[in-house]
């Protein structure tokens, strides 16, 4: 049987390197999980509106139509919802992360910044673009386009 030298332990916290590390890579996953959750939630709405706008040109199931738009311009609130949760998410977990790469003794790969830029942010994008698609089912479920 081989034997196995303990990890050295943090002295803060008494967990193992290797455990700090793990947790690590488990911050990050759900990182990523949860953009790539916001983009496919953004294909979702992409192919609602293909959907909904060809049901408009064909002109045919106007309730169908309605419904259709109705359906989608809450899903679209609703992801509004979601993509705020996940900017919490975001804060929280780089907290996390960064209280990590302290105890690990880490060099400081992230440094948030504030300036003007930061209006920019892909989170701002994603939420404009599902208030935009929302607007237009709004209007197609009214009627609009005639």
């Amino acid at each position: 049987m081989k034997e196995t030298t303990p990890q050295p332990v943090t002295k803060s916290t008494g967990a193992s390197v290797e455990t700090l590390r793990a947790l690590y890579a488990a911050q990050w996953k759900d990182l990523h999980h949860s953009r790539v959750q916001d983009w496919r939630l953004c294909n979702l709405l992409i192919v609602g509106f293909i959907g909904v706008g060809g049901l408009k040109v064909i002109g045919q199931f106007p309730e169908l139509q309605m419904i259709a738009s109705i359906v989608f311009a809450v899903v679209s609130l609703l992801a509004v919802g979601i993509t705020i949760r996940h900017g919490f998410l975001f804060k929280e977990k780089m907290g996390a992360i960064l209280e990590i790469e302290k105890l690990l003794a880490a060099p400081v790969l992230f440094k948030p910044q504030k300036g003007w830029h930061r209006f920019f942010k892909v989170q701002y994008l994603i939420i404009t673009i599902y208030m935009l698609f929302a607007l237009f089912f709004v209007y197609l479920a009214c009627g609009g386009l005639s």
